[in-house]
C-alpha cells in the first residue's frame, strides 16, 4: 500500500473496498485488517450482475464470515415495458437460476450480447451502479480496489 493511501486513509476518510471474490479484493481486506482495521472500519461492496457462477455467491457468502458482511449492489433493470412473452421467459430463467439476473435482463433488453462494438455490459452492470452507490455516501471516501 503506498504511502499516499496510507495518509489518505488515517485522514478519516470512510474506506470502501470493492470485493470481487478474487484473491486480490480479498488480499485488501486482510492488509486492512492487518494495519489495525476491522469489519465496522470499511465497507465492502460487491457489483453484482447477476451472471456469476453460482459458486461465486456461494464463495461471496463464505467470504463473508471472515472479512464481514459484503453489501451487493445492482443495476435493478427494469422490464415491465417488454413484451409479457419476454417478462414471462425473464422470470423462469431467474427462478432457474436461483437468482435475479440484470445481466439477462439487460441481454434482452438491448436484442444482443454484448461485443467489442456494443460495449453495454460493464458500464451499466458495474460502473453505473457504482458510481450511483458512491454518489449517495454521506461522507468522504476512498475506494480501495
Amino acid at each position: 500500500m503506498s504511502e499516499q493511501t496510507k495518509k489518505h486513509l488515517e485522514s478519516g476518510s470512510e474506506i470502501i473496498v470493492s470485493v470481487s471474490g478474487g484473491k486480490d479484493s480479498t488480499a485488501c481486506c486482510l492488509k486492512l485488517f492487518e494495519m489495525g482495521y476491522t469489519k465496522s472500519d470499511f465497507k465492502r461492496v460487491f457489483m453484482d450482475t447477476g451472471w456469476e457462477n453460482r459458486t461465486t455467491y456461494q464463495y461471496l457468502d463464505y467470504l463473508e464470515q471472515y472479512i464481514g458482511k459484503i453489501e451487493r449492489i445492482r443495476k435493478n433493470v427494469d422490464v415491465s415495458n417488454m413484451p409479457k412473452d419476454v417478462q414471462l421467459f425473464i422470470k423462469d430463467e431467474e427462478q432457474r437460476l436461483g437468482y435475479p439476473s440484470d445481466f439477462l435482463r439487460l441481454l434482452l433488453k438491448n436484442y444482443c450480447f454484448p461485443s467489442s462494438f456494443r460495449k453495454y455490459c460493464t458500464r451499466s452492470l458495474k460502473i453505473e451502479p457504482f458510481a450511483d452507490y458512491l454518489n449517495n455516501q454521506e461522507n468522504d471516501y476512498i475506494v480501495v480496489l
